[in-house]
């Protein structure tokens, strides 16, 4: 049986290369392939199907609110909001956790996974997974359980809506011209650049990251990354492989040194 964890295969082979002397840290995805049927569930009640649109509406007016801030600096003449300061208040938005259901319907019981997306910066997550996370980093991250049922209402198994509470500058600037970006840009000024904030996923794959500035951490979003993917360090894709817990896709690595 194949891994449940695996690589996005365009970057295997740089995977393979680098993994056997260096460490590497990764951003993290559900594999959604065809080889694993996708998390199959609905909400219980009507209620729960609207609490989730109205929680949508309110992360999306947070995020709105702040970029509408610097819009109104711009037109004061004022300088933007610092860059870490506003990707932070992004990646880290509240969440009104009564919007979020208590249970959750499972529809097909081989579609049962450890780490599915819900929405923006939540995602769905099993006891395994979450055992791993709080392993290595305890009482840090927001987890809030729910019971997973079946189509009669058994109890099937505690779940948790997950999020991801580290953010770090940990990118490092090397030979090959990358600059971190540490402004926030107008739309014309965005234009013009060949990279922003590292979004040409294909370049990321041969880029570093302190070590030092992750240790100790289960996983964290890098500032400089504009993506709202989460990354883990090499300890921890380790633990979560030992444990077959999945499935899920590397989509970039960092070599950490």
């Amino acid at each position: 049986m194949a891994a449940l964890i695996r690589l996005n295969t365009k970057h295997l082979k740089y995977f393979n290369d680098y993994r056997r002397e260096k460490y590497m840290s990764a951003t993290i995805t559900p594999d959604h392939s065809e080889e694993y049927p996708n998390f199959r569930v609905s909400f219980v009640s009507e209620q729960d199907q609207e609490n989730y649109i109205k929680l949508q509406e309110e992360i999306k007016k947070y995020i709105t609110d702040g970029s509408n801030e610097n819009i109104s600096r711009i037109q004061r003449d004022e300088p933007l909001l610092d860059f870490v300061d506003f990707r932070t208040y992004k990646l880290l938005h509240p969440v009104n956790d009564a919007l979020l259901p208590e249970k959750v319907c499972l529809l097909d019981p081989n579609s049962l996974r450890d780490f599915s997306h819900y929405t923006d910066q939540i995602y769905v997550v099993s006891e395994r997974f979450k055992a791993v996370i709080e392993s290595v980093e305890p009482s840090i991250h927001y987890f809030k359980p729910f019971e997973l049922v079946d189509q009669t209402g058994l109890h099937v198994a505690r779940y948790y809506f997950f999020r991801c509470m580290n953010i770090v500058d940990a990118l490092i600037e090397d030979s090959e011209g990358f600059i971190k970006v540490n402004k926030n840009f107008t739309r014309h000024q965005k234009k013009n650049l060949t990279i922003f904030g590292m979004t040409i996923s294909h370049l990321i794959i041969k880029k570093k990251i302190e070590k030092e500035k992750i240790s100790g951490k289960a996983c964290f979003h890098e500032v400089h990354i504009n993506t709202k993917k989460i990354m883990i360090p090499d300890k921890v894709r380790a633990l979560l492989e030992e444990q077959n817990i999945g499935p899920i896709i590397y989509n970039d690595v960092f070599t950490e040194v």
